[in-house]
């Protein structure tokens, strides 16, 4: 005598088309899980990056802008606006500049590092893209009112795979009276 579930014991497992289907939904998924696991940490190394490059751009903006905002004294040549250094008299009487340099700490137009006094101040994660001083007419300036610079500064990381560059700027007013 037969067994009445004899027939559906034989059918109890997968069949080939069944297996390729959940094999290919299941690569589907993986693949796409995987995409936004690698995106977001792509993301999460360009934040870092430019987190870095924005906390040692806004200390050197903020070291430049209190010594100059007790200065004494500015260059007479720092009347010309677009510089990419910048000399002036300090509040102790000695003779200060900031300029993009070489890895030496020597002034060049097109350094990527920042210098005060022939000294790197940046450390090697980050380089100088642009730097500029733009200035009131000084020698108009310490007459009738204090006289302003603005320093603007490009920064990017030294080896990135991202193209990321921050800009900072800050008016600083000299306290000259």
């Amino acid at each position: 005598m037969r067994n009445k579930n004899y027939k559906y014991s034989i059918n109890k497992g997968f069949t080939l088309l069944e297996m390729i289907f959940a094999l290919g939904l299941f690569s589907l998924v993986i693949t796409m899980v995987m995409g936004v696991f690698v995106k977001s940490s792509q993301i999460q190394r360009k934040v870092i990056e430019l987190h870095t490059v924005q906390r040692e751009g806004s200390y050197m903006i903020e070291m430049m802008s209190r010594e100059m905002r007790t200065a004494t004294a500015i260059d007479e040549t720092q009347a010309c606006n677009n510089d990419y250094n910048i000399k002036f008299t300090n509040y102790e009487g000695n003779p200060t500049e900031y300029c993009r340099s070489n890895s030496n700490g020597v002034c060049l137009a097109s350094g990527e590092y920042l210098s005060r006094n022939n000294k790197v101040i940046n450390s090697s994660n980050v380089r100088i893209a642009d730097l500029k001083f733009y200035s009131s007419d000084f020698r108009a300036a310490w007459n009738n009112e204090q006289p302003m610079v603005t320093i603007s500064m490009k920064m990017k990381p030294t080896t990135s795979q991202f193209d990321t560059e921050i800009s900072l700027q800050n008016s600083v007013v000299l306290r000259v009276y």
